[in-house]
């Protein structure tokens, strides 16, 4: 009796909820939802039975209207449902992104292509580079002052008042000339052993090329000239030896020759072809070839007869 009562129970609550769904095709199934996912829905039939899977695409909007109204199934029914173009389009102007402020970055101030030359030196690179020939200025001085043989002091003094001008003024001036006798600076040559600068040089030369043959044959005699004693360079051998620099020699030089001893060898020459800033270039005694010698080689010369050399 229970059980007769049950089945009438569920048979009537089934009728009283039961619903028509319409597909878009026009068909109708009358039924209740049995059962619904994300791909469709399942109708438990009112003539009994249930129905085959229905996709949401194939429901009418009525139906999706319906369904969607049941919290449960909502979220599969919504998306199928057409909303009104209005609808849609408030929906959009409530999304509707703030619009966007390009704001431009502030604009450098460009140079003025009319600058002047003079205008530039203001600049630190203008600054610097008129450090650098100011700088170069005194340095020209300086060695100005040292080849015309001018006070340092003065040469730069003027020079930093008025720069490039004061170096071109003083090395447009003769060089200046000590005014001792020529004979006491060759006398403290000889004696005193000393390397001659600046005026003696040119005294010496002058000398050497003065004096006749026959005082030059007194003055010419063995000697030795040992490095620490005597500074070797163009100098000295221009001084010292000015008769060796001819091409054909002549009393007292014919009969002499020049020792030159180095850390490696020792050199006979009996004449100087050629001398430049670094070295200096002998004839050699027997064999005639040219050799160049650097003056930091040489540690020794000598002046001896060619009789005492080929003994």
């Amino acid at each position: 009796m229970l059980l007769i009562v049950g089945y009438a129970t569920i048979l009537y609550l089934t009728v009283a909820n039961a619903a028509e769904f319409k597909l878009v095709n026009g068909d109708i199934i009358i039924g209740t939802l049995a059962d619904a996912n994300e791909d469709g829905l399942i109708v438990a039939k009112e003539a009994g039975g249930f129905s085959s899977r229905i996709p949401w695409a194939k429901l009418s909007q009525e139906t999706l209207k319906v369904v969607a109204e049941n919290p449960k199934y909502k979220q599969f029914a919504e998306p199928f449902i057409d909303v009104p173009l209005e609808v849609r389009a408030k929906a959009l102007e409530k999304r509707k992104p703030k619009p966007v402020q390009i704001q431009m970055p502030p604009k450098l101030d460009l140079a003025d292509s009319k600058a002047s030359f003079f205008s530039t030196l203001k600049t630190p690179i203008g600054i610097a580079f008129l450090l650098i020939i100011y700088i170069a200025n005194l340095y020209a001085a300086f060695e100005v002052a040292v080849y015309k043989r001018r006070p340092t002091a003065i040469v730069c003094g003027i020079s930093a008042l008025l720069p490039i001008l004061g170096p071109s003024l003083f090395a447009a001036v003769p060089a200046a000339m000590h005014h001792e006798s020529s004979e006491t600076q060759m006398q403290t040559y000889e004696g005193g052993g000393h390397m001659p600068t600046g005026a003696e040089t040119a005294v010496a030369s002058t000398l050497s090329v003065a004096k006749p043959a026959q005082a030059e044959s007194k003055s010419l005699q063995p000697k030795v000239y040992n490095r620490g004693e005597y500074t070797f360079n163009r100098r000295f051998f221009e001084t010292q030896f000015p008769g060796f620099f001819r091409v054909v020699l002549v009393e007292p030089e014919k009969n002499m020759v020049i020792i030159i001893k180095t850390g490696r060898s020792s050199l006979i020459a009996k004449r100087i072809s050629r001398i430049s800033a670094n070295e200096v270039h002998l004839v050699l005694h027997k064999s005639g070839k040219e050799m160049p010698v650097s003056f930091g080689d040489i540690t020794q010369v000598e002046i001896a007869y060619e009789s005492a050399v080929e003994k």
